[in-house]
């Protein structure tokens, strides 16, 4: 019996003085924490895009626009009625890149201003690895216009977006909202 916990004994210390180096698992594991964050980070952005839209299938609240592709519209759902969005171009400004587009407003009544909501930034990476990351660079943008909406009619907005060149422009999801509507009176 005494020969077995000596045995035990020795087999106990030899397994403690055995060093073992955990520095490359945890940095694997710093690493693997990283993505994670950068995984959570993303889902949550497009999360928040998808809460946005309405809960009913027809227009979403954003259009997203290639600023490199032709001219289009897309039809974007307000709070009060849907509108209609084309992007027309970007050009430099001050302290970035200014964008234009032309809203058309397909109803009977007429808005005056509103707000504009943007995500911007740089075109989506392909590279699924950089594409992780590409969230991050994206900047948000929360404006009011002053232009009238005219019933059944296009009206030109225009709206500056600091941070970006027009060159590194190449995503672009926008959303209008209206504020105040204008009936004609009888």
């Amino acid at each position: 019996m005494r020969r077995i916990a000596v045995v035990v004994a020795v087999a106990a210390l030899c397994a403690c003085n055995r060093q073992v180096d955990l520095s490359p698992k945890i940095v694997d594991l710093e690493l693997a924490d990283k993505r994670a964050a950068t995984n959570f980070s993303l889902l949550e952005q497009r999360l928040r895009a998808l809460e946005e839209r309405p809960a009913q299938s027809g227009p979403t609240r954003y259009a997203i626009i290639d600023p490199a592709a032709s001219k289009g519209y897309a039809t974007i759902a307000t709070s009060v009625t849907p509108l209609l969005v084309e992007f027309d171009r970007v050009e430099p400004n001050a302290d970035g890149a200014k964008a234009y587009f032309r809203v058309g407003n397909p109803g009977f009544v007429a808005f005056s201003g509103g707000s504009v909501k943007m995500i911007y930034g740089p075109r989506e990476p392909e590279d699924q690895e950089k594409a992780k990351y590409w969230g991050k660079s994206l900047k948000t943008l929360d404006v009011s216009f002053t232009e009238r909406l005219r019933e059944g009619s296009w009206t030109r907005v225009e709206v500056a977006m600091p941070g970006v060149k027009p060159g590194d422009l190449g995503y672009l999801a926008v959303s209008f909202d209206v504020d105040q509507l204008q009936l004609k009176g009888l």
